[in-house]
């Protein structure tokens, strides 16, 4: 699993080798495509290939997923990750976009939820 955003960036040789083994797993990807497909898909990969709106998407999705972490952490009882869930929401609201704003409204407290509640709320849906 990916380590959650302030806890990768905290220290500047933690944050160089994570970039290391981000580089090594985006060439290990690329290699599994066909090759036809390999120069057309690999940007993508390694986010050379997006424009600036898609970068901020991507980013906006990464910050998600390490949100999504850290409330699994601390619902799993590991306090320890209650600041960097803190931080980053922080930096997801910071980033003023309208996806971010409907997938923490709309989708995030899902998360949260025990699988009967989240049963409940597809029943109450369904109505």
């Amino acid at each position: 699993g990916d380590l959650p955003t302030p806890v990768k960036y905290d220290n500047p040789a933690l944050r160089c080798s994570y970039k290391e083994v981000e580089r090594a797993a985006c060439e290990r990807l690329a290699n599994l495509l066909p090759c036809d497909l390999r120069g057309e898909i690999e940007p993508y990969l390694s986010g050379d290939g997006l424009d600036e709106d898609s970068r901020k998407l991507v980013k906006a999705a990464d910050r998600l997923s390490a949100l999504i972490k850290c409330m699994e952490e601390e619902k799993a009882g590991n306090r320890e990750f209650v600041p960097a869930k803190a931080s980053t929401l922080a930096a997801l609201q910071k980033m003023d976009l309208d996806e971010v704003e409907i997938f923490l409204s709309e989708f995030l407290p899902a998360f949260s939820l025990a699988l009967d509640e989240l049963e409940i709320k597809k029943e109450e849906a369904a109505r």
